[in-house]
């Protein structure tokens, strides 16, 4: 591979949707999906008939958005696509609101418990927004927030800018209602894209388990977690004397899924007892195998997962960015060396992939920024 020619996606283990390969149910045809798809049939017959009880049907610009709300255990009860010429608001919004208690009228403690599961959509939904914005461009206006209803912690799915469009012209509201749709179209595509994915997380979770178990570096360990996830092509693993065994160790990666090779003991570093050369599949480990990190730091950086930004400014002291320079790096677990041209793109890199541990192992991650401080 010439110094530079840039991986595929499927080498570095990103797919052409911008998910980890390993979990992306858009490239990986499994059984489940069709069950999926029988799931959202029938949620959307059901969401029809709801709008055919209450005289008036859901309104299309907003029907799937209520689906993929609906499939992935968010109850709601009121939406509407947006009009500027009828009664109502004008951009697009989904209520969420758990069912009321029956009796809650009159009893303190249903109306607490009411509350309280309307706090549970609340967060969960704080969580699926803050992961849809990990990686995408933020517009201010068009951004989904939750905008409060009634003093039970209902709330609406809205941009944050619609609630000013009554002021705006004409001309001015069009293009706005445009954006917002486009935002709810969107979020809504990401819903759906969780909803295909949540059978094959709780088997991805396990693999990850196996490797979260073991006696190593915490930092290894996230770096093995991130190859099983797909956000890293391939790693390397050091024993000491106070580590599991090399057993236990191989034992581990192999229930992961993932394949690996020890290197040759000449190769090892001081006090070290053993070193594995791990990679998502064989095609890596192979590639893995025949590059040195001290004599091709390119190829060996690309292998790592660094972004190809960072890569190429490694060792070159004018490309990369002063220390005094450095944005604020707070929940960053993962190291690397910034660079002066493409730090921010950089530094979404080293967020998502730190978010990738708290969301799968949250007690790793905690340690792994408690040691950063």
């Amino acid at each position: 591979m010439s110094e530079g020619e840039k991986l595929t996606p499927q080498e570095t283990g990103m797919c052409p949707h911008g998910n980890f390969l390993a979990t992306c149910s858009l490239c990986n045809e499994v059984s489940e999906k069709s069950e999926k798809d029988r799931i959202w049939e029938r949620t959307s017959q059901e969401i029809e008939q709801i709008g055919d009880k209450l005289g008036k049907g859901i309104d299309d610009g907003v029907k799937e958005s209520v689906i993929a709300l609906t499939v992935n255990e968010y109850p709601t009860v009121q939406s509407c696509e947006g009009h500027l010429d009828e009664k109502g608001l004008s951009y697009p919004w989904v209520q969420v609101e758990a069912p009321a208690p029956e009796g809650w009228e009159e009893d303190d403690i249903k109306k607490q418990e009411w509350t309280e599961a309307n706090l549970h959509q609340r967060e969960r939904m704080t969580t699926m927004l803050k992961e849809f914005y990990l990686d995408r461009e933020e517009d201010n206006d068009s951004h989904l927030i939750l905008a409060d209803q009634g003093i039970y912690e209902a709330f609406r799915l809205q941009s944050a800018g619609g609630e000013v469009m009554d002021s705006l012209s004409r001309i001015q509201q069009e293009e706005k209602q445009k954006m917002y749709r486009k935002e709810m179209k969107d979020f809504t595509d990401f819903l759906r894209q969780q909803f295909e994915q949540e059978n094959t997380d709780a088997e991805l979770r396990e693999r990850i388990n196996k490797i979260n178990e073991l006696k190593i570096g915490n930092a290894q360990k996230a770096d093995i977690i991130l190859v099983v996830l797909g956000f890293k092509p391939a790693t390397e693993l050091s024993l000491y004397e106070n580590n599991d065994s090399e057993s236990t160790v191989i034992n581990a990666l192999e229930q992961a899924g993932l394949k690996f090779e020890p290197k040759d003991p000449s190769e090892y570093s001081k006090n070290v007892i053993s070193e594995f050369k791990i990679a998502l599949d064989s095609t890596l480990l192979d590639r893995l195998t025949h590059v040195s990190a001290k004599k091709d730091h390119t190829e060996y950086g690309r292998l790592m997962g660094y972004p190809e930004s960072a890569v190429q400014a490694f060792g070159k002291k004018d490309a990369l960015l002063d220390e005094q320079d450095y944005p604020d790096m707070t929940g960053i677990i993962l190291p690397l060396k910034l660079s002066k041209e493409n730090w921010e793109d950089e530094l979404k890199y080293l967020r998502k992939g730190s978010e990738a541990i708290k969301k799968y192992t949250p007690e790793l991650y905690d340690e792994l920024v408690g040691d950063e401080k």
